[in-house]
């Protein structure tokens, strides 16, 4: 993903891309404007969540912007639960079949196929955007907005603004 981000903002004077770990981001306090992550942070386990958001907080200037792009679920709750889980397959399964109508086979068949990692939450924890909110806020963030994406109730971008 790093490698295509780097092809498609090659030459960009204004655009830094960086390889790091969200739990500690090798560049200096106060280093940016605004901060992206797509489709990343639904990787971090929930006991990390508030690290990741600290070290987030850190990077950015004063009054500093996050775009927050990324998969979340509907409903909070352990891994176990139906509701939870039902809601997880739902939105899966309708970003697998968008996918298949715009063209994106192969993408479909990826998506259904990171399924059973989602639910068993191995190394994919979704979250719902109020309880990255809570912890964003926590962390220093004082305004979100929340905008859906197709699939609608799936893809969400959470934008943060730091206080001060």
């Amino acid at each position: 993903m790093r490698d295509s981000c780097e092809r498609r903002f090659q030459g960009l004077p204004n655009v830094e891309i960086h390889e790091g770990y969200g739990l500690n981001i090798p560049l200096p306090g106060n280093s940016f404007e605004y901060l992206m992550s797509n489709l990343a942070l639904h990787h971090v386990p929930p006991d990390h969540k508030a690290n990741c958001a600290g070290e987030m907080v850190r990077v950015l200037k004063p009054g500093g912007r996050l775009i927050h792009a990324d998969v979340f679920s509907g409903v909070p709750g352990p891994p176990e639960d139906p509701e939870r889980t039902r809601d997880i397959i739902e939105r899966i399964v309708a970003k697998a079949l968008y996918s298949l109508e715009h063209g994106a086979y192969g993408l479909m068949l990826g998506e259904l196929n990171s399924l059973p990692r989602i639910l068993m939450e191995d190394g994919e924890h979704l979250a719902t955007t109020g309880e990255w909110a809570e912890v964003l806020k926590a962390a220093g963030f004082g305004s979100f907005e929340v905008i859906d994406r197709p699939p609608v109730g799936l893809i969400k971008i959470v934008c943060g603004r730091l206080e001060g």
